[in-house]
Order: C-alpha cells, then structure tokens, then sequence
C-alpha cells in the first residue's frame, strides 16, 4: 500500500495497521503493551466517572439554586402585591419574612 494512497491517508486502516504491529510484538512487549492500554482504559474510566460525578453534582446545585431563587422571586411578587393593596409593612413582614427595610426597597 502506497502511503499516499486515499485509503491510507483517511485512516480507514489505522487499526488494521495497530494491529499488525501489535501482532508482531515479542512476548515481553506484547505483555508490557496490554499493562499500558489496560492502565490507559482504567485512568480513562476513572476520569469519565469522576467528570460524569462532577457534572451531576452541578446540576443539583444548579437546580437548588434555581429553586431558591424562582422561592424568592415569589416572595418579592406577593410582598409587592401586599404592598399595593396598602397592607401595613409588619404585616408584609410577617407573612413574607422579609424585613421592614427589604419592603422598603421594592
């Protein structure tokens, strides 16, 4: 096969050609060959874990987030509707949890 050939240049016999390779290695370079692909495939799972852990636990502090936010936002929604309907401010307090000086602000 000429190397210049389409079929070389597009990779179509990359593993064709590892394989070859692999198949003509010594004993002793054969063993040593497979300890290094099994350690690359074992630190390759343990990253993918450790990457597919992460990005789960930001979404749960994502969502948390989320969720404490859109609990606020409707906090200060009911606090201005109260306010619009001319409730006393300790009132809206008390019924909101917000202090006297955050009604204050709306």
């Amino acid at each position: 096969m000429d190397k210049e050939s389409k079929a070389y240049l597009s990779g179509e016999f990359n593993e064709f050609f590892l394989e070859s390779e692999v198949g003509s290695l010594a004993k002793e370079d054969f063993v040593e060959y497979r300890k290094s692909n099994l350690k690359y495939w074992e630190d390759q799972a343990i990253v993918d874990y450790a990457t597919h852990k992460s990005m789960e636990e930001g979404r749960e502090i994502g969502l948390e987030l989320g969720r404490k936010e859109g609990k606020n936002e409707e906090k200060i929604a009911i606090a201005k509707n109260m306010l619009d309907m001319g409730m006393a401010l300790e009132l809206i307090s008390k019924a909101t949890g917000m202090s006297v000086e955050e009604l204050r602000n709306l």
